[in-house]
């Protein structure tokens, strides 16, 4: 042995007895993929120079290689630790693609802890729970290219603060009747989705890195069909403010004696985001770091409800045989803006906790469309005649609606992480987004539900449109997994 081996060896005891195994074990069991080590020629590698020696020591994975192919193995901290001792500056790479060694001393970006690297110390020794390891990786170009890259999908649980669906169909107009679509039924209260985030660095200091992300909150629904399991249901009706007179009436869908149909009422609400961000490292420490956050920041929303209905009467001469009548209400408001904010991470060698809190500022777009149709046959032989207003959608409220305005968008999270492997982490965390100002669907119907149904309209124009506009929480529960590469 020369004189680096020796002092080398004297140092760290056991650990390099143990590291030193492991490290002929990889460089001798392949002689196509290790046959450059072994032989001494200067393959892709990071150089290290020796002040004690006069030949420069290569860097093989958790080992030093000298010019005459001697690993002195050791574990991750070893060698860091050596080579914070003995190693002087960095000589050269080479370009032949043969090995890559994940030699980067970097506590802040994978989280690591000290000398040990991700898996920190246990007890004074090296690797996970005192385990030593050996890493070699192949330097492929393309592998080489994800260096930087970390991905991270999580499943997640949403709930929102939804507006209320007015009561659009109902068993009757008596007390003892009950809501079948709006009213007292609505939305889901949650949903399932989904979030992702795609960061990548930029160069070797780690300080500066762009990170895309995006979420789906998944589509809330409501439906109710009253064909299938609702065939039994004797009465359904649909209810309005009957303009003039301020009387509550409804239109008959199926009624004992009276009519005989059906009505199906839908309602959707879809909800999605995302950002662009770049993060500037502010401050950092050993076990933590804050970063500042610049970006883009966008979110869509879209809400629908749609009720249809036809019903049939007793076929007499010169009376209704049948109607059909149609409202349908979508809404959508986007968001697009800049961001700014602040995101932290403080870790141990196996637990993260990470929180963010940003601003989105910009333009919240919306749109309301309201449309109707009504459809009537009538008199012996039947004729039919066909305009463009149903119960709730008529010409005094129908049509497209465009409004904007400026808004603040706040976010928070919080994550909790574990390290499983030391590129695999573990995530579960809370996130609210505040989406203000938006436009609902369920809240540009005429408040009292007054339709004036006179033909030429004579009285009072109902329903009417006035558009109102609220703030949507969006709060989530996720869950998955980190990869870093």
């Amino acid at each position: 042995m020369n004189q680096m081996q020796v002092l080398f060896l004297r140092r760290r005891g056991w650990c390099v007895a143990a590291c030193a195994a492991l490290a002929w074990g990889g460089a001798l069991g392949s002689d196509a993929a290790f046959g450059q080590l072994r032989t001494g020629r200067n393959g892709s590698r990071e150089f290290y120079n020796d002040p004690r020696s006069n030949s420069p020591a290569r860097r093989i994975g958790t080992g030093i290689q000298d010019d005459e192919g001697v690993v002195q193995a050791g574990c991750r901290s070893c060698v860091q630790g050596h080579e914070r001792e003995v190693v002087a500056d960095h000589v050269g790479h080479s370009d032949e693609s043969a090995i890559v060694v994940d030699g980067d001393i970097d506590s802040d970006i994978d989280g690591t802890t000290g000398s040990c690297g991700a898996c920190g110390s246990a007890d004074g020794a090296c690797g996970c729970d005192g385990i030593p390891h050996i890493n070699i990786r192949l330097a492929l170009p393309f592998i080489n290219a994800f260096d930087n890259l970390s991905v991270r999908m999580e499943a997640a649980t949403f709930w929102r603060d939804d507006a209320a669906i007015p009561a659009l169909v109902r068993t009757g107009t008596t007390a003892t009747a009950r809501d079948l679509f709006g009213g007292t039924t609505g939305l889901d209260d949650t949903t399932q989705g989904y979030r992702g985030e795609v960061a990548w660095r930029f160069g070797k200091d780690v300080c500066t890195s762009l990170q895309v992300r995006f979420f789906d909150a998944g589509a809330q629904s409501l439906t109710f069909d009253s064909v299938g399991t609702n065939a039994t249901i004797p009465a359904i009706v649909r209810p309005y403010l009957n303009i003039p007179g301020s009387t509550q009436q409804s239109i008959s869908v199926r009624e004992p004696g009276v009519s005989s149909g059906d009505v199906l009422g839908h309602a959707t609400s879809d909800l999605f985001g995302g950002d662009i961000l770049l993060r500037q490292i502010a401050y950092r420490t050993r076990h933590s770091k804050l970063d500042l956050l610049l970006g883009y920041q966008t979110a869509s929303l879209s809400d629908s409800i749609s009720v249809n209905s036809i019903t049939n009467t007793p076929p007499s001469p010169n009376q209704t045989q049948i109607l059909e009548l149609r409202d349908r209400f979508d809404t959508n408001s986007r968001f697009h803006g800049g961001v700014i904010g602040f995101s932290g991470i403080a870790y141990a060698p196996r637990w993260s906790v990470s929180s963010m809190v940003k601003l989105g500022m910009g333009n919240m777009e919306r749109y309301v469309g309201i449309e109707g149709f009504q459809r009537i046959t009538a008199g012996v032989p039947a004729v039919s005649t066909s305009t463009a207003q149903g119960l709730h959608a008529r010409a005094t409220n129908m049509g497209t609606y465009h409004f904007d305005t400026f808004v603040v968008s706040p976010e928070v999270n919080l994550t909790l992480g574990y390290r499983l492997t030391r590129r695999l982490e573990a995530t579960f965390g809370y996130d609210y987004l505040l989406l203000p100002k938006v436009a609902r669907a369920a809240e540009q119907f005429d408040p009292e539900l007054g339709a004036n149904l006179s033909n030429p309209l004579t009285g009072d124009p109902r329903p009417r449109f006035t558009f109102r506009e609220s703030d949507l929480g969006i709060h989530s529960l996720n869950y998955g997994l980190q990869y870093r590469y």
